[in-house]
Formats: C-alpha cells, sequence, structure tokens
C-alpha cells in the first residue's frame, strides 16, 4: 500500500510538471489585438435660399451608410453604438441640427486603422414641404431612386478615439429651381474630420 501511495503522489507531481510546461510556453507571444475607435458620421447642410425652420422640411433617407477602409473593406455605419442592425434613417436636412453641424447620421466602433472615405445610399422624399402646407414636387436626376454617393477623403482612427466626419450637403446646390417644381442633383463632400 505504501508502494502505490508513493507511485500515486510521484505520477500526480509528474502530470502537473508537464501541465505547467506546457502552460507556460503557450504564454510567450502577446496575442492582445488592438481595442476600437469610434466612427461617427455628422451631416451639416448649406441653405441659403430654404430657410432653417420647423415648417420646412426636405427628407432623404440614408441607408447602406459605411466607412471604406484603405485596403477597400467596409464597415456598416449603424444609427447609434447600442443598434445591432442598420436600418435606413430619414433625416429632415432642414433640421437646425443639420444646419449646426451636430445632427448624427450614425456611428459605429471599428478597428483602429487608415480609411480612405465613406459611402452611403440615398433616396430623396418626392417634395419639399416649405411653411409647414406648400408642397412642391421635387424630381430626381440622373438615378431612379436611390444614389450611391461614395466620398473619398484619408482619414485615420486611433483606438479608443472618437473620429468625427461631417458631410457637407449643399441643399444650394442639389435643389435646381424649375418652373413649378425643383430637381434633385446631390452634392455632397466631407467638409471635416476630427479625431478626439
Amino acid at each position: 500500500m505504501k508502494h502505490f501511495t508513493r507511485f500515486y503522489k510521484t505520477g500526480v507531481l509528474g502530470m502537473l510538471a508537464i501541465l505547467m510546461i506546457f502552460l507556460t510556453s503557450s504564454c510567450q507571444y502577446d496575442y492582445s489585438s488592438p481595442q476600437p475607435g469610434i466612427i461617427q458620421i455628422r451631416l451639416k447642410t448649406i441653405s441659403s435660399y430654404i430657410p432653417f425652420s420647423e415648417l420646412n422640411n426636405f427628407i432623404i433617407t440614408y441607408s447602406l451608410v459605411q466607412a471604406v477602409r484603405n485596403d477597400g473593406s467596409r464597415a456598416a455605419i449603424y444609427e447609434d453604438l447600442r443598434a445591432i442592425d442598420t436600418k435606413p434613417l430619414g433625416i429632415n436636412v432642414l433640421d437646425f441640427r443639420a444646419r449646426d453641424s451636430v445632427l448624427i447620421i450614425g456611428e459605429t466602433y471599428v478597428p483602429p486603422g487608415d480609411y480612405s472615405g465613406v459611402q452611403f445610399t440615398i433616396t430623396p422624399k418626392d417634395d419639399l414641404t416649405l411653411r409647414g402646407y406648400q408642397k412642391i414636387k421635387v424630381n430626381n436626376i440622373g438615378f431612379e431612386s436611390s444614389a450611391l454617393i461614395v466620398l473619398t477623403q484619408s482619414y485615420k482612427v486611433n483606438e479608443y478615439n472618437l473620429t468625427v466626419v461631417t458631410i457637407e450637403f449643399n441643399l444650394d446646390q442639389t435643389l435646381i429651381k424649375d418652373a413649378f417644381d425643383y430637381n434633385f442633383i446631390p452634392n455632397f463632400h466631407i467638409s471635416s474630420i476630427k479625431n478626439y
């Protein structure tokens, strides 16, 4: 019985030694991955002909908003950081927040790195409302129902930091006045990129 107990203790110690060798050998490499950064897309509307007012509105639906990396891969931009799915987002471009560049189209966590731009699909509403009651028809020029907008400008996303990409929408150049209606020719560009 003594012989068995001694053999048992030696076997347990031997197994522990082998287990420790395997565990310590797998810890020699640092496998830590970088922490994400945040991209936030904001809208700034330029409009000198149509005033910003609660009674004036022109809705554009944004969908498939994506940040494009330098390697060509894309990251979907969600409505907010807690969203788990992308949904089309109708935005009144004559909102006071759009005038002041604080209207958020979307934001998401992304891997840090170099990015080459932003792309999204827009679908404008068929009419513009002025003074709360006057509806003016809007005709899409150059596309049927929705248009893919690709905006290229290099920017960098860092770990733990917020990168704000502000898209400027020039309503004066987008809505071209016709006799009784407006023609819609989209005019977007990236006006600023800030890292916080």
